[in-house]
């Protein structure tokens, strides 16, 4: 994964820099050129500004205020508008990709750190995307993560909505305002109607049409509440007075523009509020969201609450307009289905209260990683046995219900993390895919989001990830469990096994990489099987002496720089995930380099020794430590040779016996003066075979 650069002046010093290849143009093209100023919104968005970008031409500088935030998988973003006026042509969409950057979350190694009202400056390539014009990384590739971002400053004025009617943001492609107000702050404020929705066809998920109350349908507003929040969409005939939102365009269905609203307070709808979420954030605390701001009394009355166990409601605490607390006792266990059912609230806006019971199910209390993971017995028993969670839904579909889990954040690889429960042991790992703040490596998190099973093909070779987050909280400084230790072949075993891991049937259970799959596992002494290039997957096999599985030691996300070499036995450490090579369905991902350490002596006698091993530690290196193993007595070789072949020096010949033995290379010729930096070769032969290693020295 690529850094995005997020930095603070006064605090962290500017990122500089460097002349970028462009595919095309580059702006501000420096000075004594056509076009040296600094670019704007203003030039990418209007065609016929001056020093106009075309689309894939690389942008240097483009600064402005963050209005709202895509946090939504799978395309990730955020809105930039200039903040001094209303003019046209003055807001845009940064394209991240899968890489979330909406905050705040300060700390965080990978960014996090920006939020709403943030001051910042963008260096990255223009793109059109379905009529809409962008601004993404420099690579035009949404899976790395190579956008610049320069954060200035932080608490902002949002820079001032573009008012207009009906008729100003109709959603006709035909619409001439479109263009100009493309990713900008607008507002409707007029008697509106709900028209037409998307539950009532044609229209996208969570989108309605509003128009004038006294105007013509022509003039309609299409209103987008599923790409940037959640907002189901009011019945047809509904009163809205205004709405207001980001403005954007799209060509995938029958609108061409629409606004997008960024929270539910972007609408004042006349009807009484809607329960939009219900989870646990604690064993006995429920946290219920709705999309409109309550009274306090009707909010804080616990006769206006209801559980589906008919457990009690025993306090509800209003913590902010729309949010509520339950405090509850209903005696069910963590992971019990639950549900709540309101009634009477009364919305703060328009006094209109909820007459119609609404009822959100979820699962009960705050449960640890190992319980999602847990098999679902109903699966485990069909034709074929399935190994997946019972949280999650039929095939790779979403679960219905929201989890709550609890664990630390261990690894990340690029829009997948990884928590572990803080007890450790089987099963007690699981994927969080593109969460809705990043997860700091290293802290105790409390997420929220459905479950599903990832992937295609065999069930047991699909990989449970918690998705679609809705709520995370940062619980602080946590220690994780240590890594599993465990076989090769175990880890690499995708047989469903049928006798559960749960109840008294554990003692029939046997292992397999689904017990393993999102923990942090540890294989020792294993035996590469091939030579790879820096920073290239390769296979293991293992454990030393006996070499009868094998396993993928992947790096989708250059996670590390470590060289294979099939004469070393390594001790790895890293993440069971699900694999997409169909000939082996689990894989090991280390975390760095760190996650690596060739095995050079510690517990490796000479009676279990199954081949040749050389080693070369440090590497790049002033001194480095030549390591070999020999499995019987031998005659041996080892010299250092330059590029062109010449041997330089001799670190060891003659007759060794059977074992560990190490050298050490410090640099010098064999004339006693210092090699110069570069790279060089290291050899071994012991009887008829020969091992070569290369390497850097530093001087």
């Amino acid at each position: 994964m690529r850094n995005l650069v997020v930095s603070i002046l006064g605090a962290i010093a500017l990122v500089s820099v460097a002349p970028i290849a462009s595919h095309a143009e580059t702006y501000p093209d420096g000075p004594g050129t056509s076009c040296p100023d600094s670019v704007t919104i203003f030039r990418i968005q209007n065609p016929s500004a001056t020093c106009h970008p075309a689309t894939l031409d690389t942008v240097l500088g483009i600064g402005g205020i963050i209005t709202g935030f895509d946090a939504k998988p799978s395309g990730l973003g955020f809105y930039l508008q200039n903040r001094a006026t209303v003019n046209a042509w003055t807001g845009i969409d940064i394209f991240t990709g899968s890489f979330n950057y909406n905050g705040p979350l300060p700390g965080t190694p990978s960014g996090g750190n920006l939020a709403v009202g943030d001051s910042v400056v963008v260096y990255g390539k223009t793109q059109e995307f379905q009529g809409e014009t962008e601004v993404e990384g420099l690579d035009l590739t949404q899976g790395t993560n190579d956008v610049i971002i320069r954060k200035i400053s932080s608490g902002n004025p949002l820079p001032p909505f573009v008012t207009g009617t009906t008729n100003t943001f109709s959603h006709l492609p035909t619409n001439p305002n479109g263009e100009q107000y493309e990713g900008m702050l607008v507002r409707v404020a007029t008697s509106m109607r709900v028209a037409r929705t998307s539950l009532t066809g044609g229209l996208p998920f969570n989108s309605f049409l509003l128009v004038n109350q006294v105007g013509s349908a022509t003039d309609s507003v299409h209103v987008d509440g599923n790409t940037l929040t959640t907002f189901t969409p009011p019945s047809v005939g509904t009163t809205v007075v205004s709405v207001q939102g980001l403005w954007h365009q799209r060509t995938n269905s029958v609108s061409s523009f629409r606004i997008q609203l960024r929270d539910p307070s972007d609408i004042n709808v006349q009807a009484p509020p809607n329960l939009i979420n219900a989870f646990a954030i604690q064993d006995n605390v429920l946290r219920l969201t709705f999309d409109k701001d309550l009274t306090a009394a009707t909010a804080q009355d616990e006769d206006n609450y209801s559980l589906t166990s008919l457990g009690n409601v025993d306090l509800a605490t209003q913590i902010s307009g729309s949010v509520v607390h339950l405090t509850i006792t209903n005696g069910l266990s963590d992971g019990d289905l639950e549900g709540v059912t309101v009634v009477d609230v009364v919305s703060q806006s328009n006094g209109l209260q909820m007459t119609t019971p609404q009822t959100r199910s979820f699962v009960n209390g705050v449960i640890a990683p190992s319980v999602v993971q847990a098999p679902d017995p109903a699966a485990l028993s069909g034709s074929p046995c399935e190994d997946r969670s019972r949280y999650a839904g039929p095939g790779s579909t979403i679960g219905s219900l929201p989890v709550s889990i609890e664990g630390v954040s261990v690894a990340q690889f690029g829009a997948l993390y990884y928590v572990t429960g803080v007890a450790g042991g089987a099963r007690n790992g699981v994927s969080v895919f593109i969460p809705i703040v990043p997860l700091t490596i290293g802290h105790k998190f409390l997420v929220v989001g459905n479950v599903q099973e990832f992937g295609s093909g065999p069930q047991n070779g699909r990989e449970t990830e918690v998705v679609s987050t809705v709520y995370i909280e940062d619980r602080g400084v946590a220690t994780a469990a240590a890594p599993i230790a465990q076989q090769v072949g175990v880890l690499a075993d995708t047989t469903c096994d049928n006798s559960s891991p749960q109840g008294p049937s554990i003692l029939t259970h046997l292992p397999t990489g689904e017990d393993y799959e999102g923990t942090l596992v540890m294989v020792e002494r294993v035996k590469i099987t091939e030579n790879r290039l820096p920073g290239e997957g390769f296979f293991v096999a293992g454990p030393a002496p006996l070499y009868p599985d094998t396993i993928l030691i992947a790096n989708s996300n250059s996670s590390y720089t470590f060289a294979a070499d099939s004469n070393q036995i390594v001790t790895i450490r890293g993440i069971l995930a699900s694999n997409s090579l169909s000939s082996r369905r689990f894989r090991i991902q280390p975390r760095s380099n760190g996650d690596i350490k060739i095995v050079t002596g510690a517990g490796v006698g000479e009676g279990d020794i199954a081949g040749i091993s050389f080693a070369v530690t440090p590497n790049p290196a002033r001194t480095a430590r030549v390591a070999f193993a020999i499995p019987q007595e031998a005659d041996v070789d080892l010299a250092v040779y330059d590029v062109v072949g010449r041997r330089i020096q001799t670190l060891a010949k003659g007759r060794l016996e059977a074992g560990q033995h190490s050298r050490e290379w410090t640099g010098r010729l064999a004339n006693g003066k210092l090699a110069s930096s570069g790279m060089y070769f290291y050899r071994l032969t012991v009887g008829n075979e020969t091992r070569t290693i290369r390497g850097i020295k530093l001087n």
